[in-house]
């Protein structure tokens, strides 16, 4: 069996691979905690909970909870169940035994009637959102609680550390929904409080070190980090159950490991094992560097698990700041020279936004140009920080077209978009968006000036692009002052102005609407207070706008004669369900798309089993098998031939294909 794709507009089409993959998560493991519950039931008079002046303890509604066992409190949740005809009108306060009182809840609630709630701290979402009713009567059984929300002030950071032994108090006051009493006039009537106290768990406090034997390596050798996980010796307890993870980054490859424990080269994973109170373990981890010369490589890793929660640090949490994780960092020796574009190649030619013959207004943030073919460009600049006047005589206003000081090594020289600004700090960014109208099936242009000068600052310029607001990413080819690491360029060597040692080329290969080209500091090499930084972006080549198809065939075996639904087998008989997906990946739309799709001699076709849509699993329309399309309300027509090929021939039209649309054609066949 095979497919056929014929487009009026453009007879192009590429046959897709799905490749399935996967990824796996590592989360944070739940540490054992004993929780015990203290529950007051004394149902209130109907009515008990009423307006009152003020909120003293004298005044409002209140239950105790008399707590015997005597513990160091760590975590603490509150339950309570009344009803109510306005709960905005209800503030909730806990006091401890050690006389801490805590606002748990405030007038919120709006008109909503009724509470049925288990604050906690935990929870994602804050009591102040709760405007929904509950469900509170004398026979509604708690808990479970009908909803969980944090308090309006944490439970925890009040009562923390402090003794569980004695009277804990509710204390309920109603007010009206402007906290003035006699208001409304509703009333509540109070059924159940819990009160959850946990012991805190016993810590271990985990850190991990990275470091490299040698921070200049050759670019083509080897190197070792060596990673060490530390239980400090104020631990209340062994770590059991530790891994680190470090994933290496493109240029550095696994060769060996020594030390404690295994490594996992497929998912960077160090088992480490146990660490006692006290004591550190390490691991050596010997790599192979394939980097240019003076690419500079930063490679993290972080403890992901642990049997034992850790006070200052949380595992697998992404963080770069916490004491869990660590960060080495080298610069490849040997001479560098600048990298070779990849070529733009365009089956409908090239045009060229180019800056000699567009305007810019000293200053101005943004701006629209006509480009014929694409329709509007629009170019925004927007930053964190200021600009700085630059040009010939240092008082042109930026952003501006620079054809003097910043050249790129391009004679005779050019006008390139360029902008200085004063970073204040390693966050602050600068961003250019640029948005054209009709997407362009590739683009390609280059970055004056990014470099680095020590103690002053360390370019880095992060390029990503967009279709239809999906990522699409560039191939960016750095120079002698630079170094790429996928979609981001990092200068690290002084460059001189005019020199085109400073140039980066990014090359976008795929079909984009938006380039996005964010300007900032290496979060290592810079100085703490980057200071004054320019960059130019010149000329951008782009491919001309053209319908791009592509064509993607799925099958699905959904049932056989012996085995039915269940694990269903390719056997005689078997139902085959087949999904042929056509995707216009370009700029502009393709018209009169259709695909053929000939039946070979071992299968079937099922009668009336056509489908159409979007995609193979959204929303289809059933279709019938001939090709009248009278009657048809969708945009695709699919009908089946059976005298067209020796079992037949599907085919499939779309009237018009648009830029990232894509049509779904699907039928079943019985294996013969």
């Amino acid at each position: 069996m095979y497919v056929t794709l014929v487009s009026l507009m453009q007879q192009l089409a590429r046959i897709c691979v799905l490749i399935a993959g996967f990824l796996a998560f590592f989360t944070a493991p739940a540490y054992a905690q004993t929780t015990i519950r203290y529950t007051n039931s004394t149902d209130s008079a109907a009515g008990a909970i009423t307006n009152t002046n003020t909120c003293s303890i004298a005044a409002a509604f209140q239950r105790d909870f008399v707590v015997t066992d005597s513990f160091t409190v760590g975590d603490v949740n509150l339950g309570t169940l009344l009803s109510h005809g306005d709960r905005d009108d209800i503030a909730i306060f806990l006091r401890s035994p050690a006389g801490t009182i805590v606002t748990a809840k405030v007038l919120t609630g709006g008109a909503a009637n009724n509470y049925n709630v288990l604050l906690d701290d935990q929870a994602v979402t804050g009591i102040a959102a709760h405007t929904a009713n509950d469900v509170a009567t004398a026979a509604t059984v708690v808990p479970p609680y009908q909803r969980t929300f944090s308090p309006a002030n944490s439970l925890n950071a009040s009562f923390a550390g402090q003794n569980s032994a004695g009277t804990w108090t509710l204390f309920i006051c109603d007010f009206d929904n402007n906290g003035v009493a006699g208001g409304d006039g509703s009333t509540g009537t109070f059924f159940q409080a819990d009160l959850f106290l946990t012991p805190p768990v016993p810590s271990a406090d985990l850190s991990l070190s990275k470091t490299i034997d040698d921070a200049t390596p050759p670019s083509k050798g080897t190197a070792v980090y060596t990673l060490t996980v530390t239980n400090n010796a104020t631990s209340e307890v062994d770590a059991n159950g530790v891994q680190v993870q470090d994933i290496f980054p493109t240029g550095v490859s696994f060769n060996s490991a020594s030390g404690t424990g295994s490594f996992n080269p497929v998912t960077g994973i160090w088992n480490v094992g146990t660490v006692a109170i006290g004591t550190s373990v390490s691991i050596d981890l010997t790599v192979n560097i394939d980097v240019g010369p003076g690419g500079t490589i930063t490679n993290s890793a972080q403890i992901v698990s642990s049997s034992a929660p850790d006070n200052d640090s949380t595992p697998n949490n992404g963080s770069t700041t916490e004491d869990d994780d660590d960060t080495a960092t080298f610069t490849a020796s040997g001479t560098r020279i600048a990298g070779t574009a990849q070529p733009l190649v365009c089956p409908a030619g090239t045009s060229i936004f180019d800056w000699d013959v567009r305007s810019w207004v000293p200053g101005s943030l943004n701006n629209d140009f006509f480009q014929a073919g694409v329709g509007n460009v629009n170019i925004a600049l927007t930053t964190t920080t200021t600009y700085q006047p630059r040009g010939p005589t240092g008082t042109t206003p930026s952003p501006y077209l620079d054809n003097g000081a910043f050249t790129g090594g391009l004679t005779p020289a050019q006008n390139a978009l360029t902008y200085a600004v004063d970073f204040a700090d390693r966050q602050e960014i600068h961003e250019a968006i640029i948005t054209f109208e009709t997407p362009i099936a590739g683009a390609q242009f280059l970055l004056f000036d990014i470099d680095f000068t020590s103690n002053l600052f360390a370019d880095q310029v992060t390029v990503v692009g967009q279709l239809n607001g999906v990522t699409v990413l560039p191939t960016i080819t750095g120079g002698v002052t630079n170094f790429v690491n996928g979609n981001v360029v990092t200068g690290d060597v002084p460059n001189a102005n005019t020199s085109a040692d400073g140039n980066a080329t990014v090359t976008f290969t795929q079909t984009i609407d938006t380039i996005r080209v964010i300007y900032g500091s290496d979060p290592v090499l810079s100085p703490v207070n980057p200071s004054g930084q320019t960059m130019s972006i010149h000329d951008i080549t782009y491919c001309n706008p053209n319908a791009d198809l592509s064509v993607t065939k799925i099958s699905q075996i959904v049932a056989d004669p012996v085995n039915g639904t269940n694990n269903p087998k390719a056997i005689p008989g078997a139902t085959v369900r087949y999904c042929i997906l056509i995707n216009n990946q370009g700029g502009i739309a393709a018209n009169n798309v259709t695909a053929d799709d000939i039946l070979l001699s071992n299968i079937s076709y099922v009668a009336d089993s056509l489908q159409s849509g979007s995609n193979c699993s959204g929303t289809l329309t059933s279709e019938d098998d001939d090709d009248d399309d009278d009657a048809e309300t969708d945009p695709f027509s699919i009908s089946y031939d059976p005298a067209a090929s020796p079992r037949g021939t599907i085919t499939g039209l779309a009237d018009t294909l648009g830029p990232a649309e894509s049509f779904a054609i699907i039928f079943q066949a019985t294996v013969d």
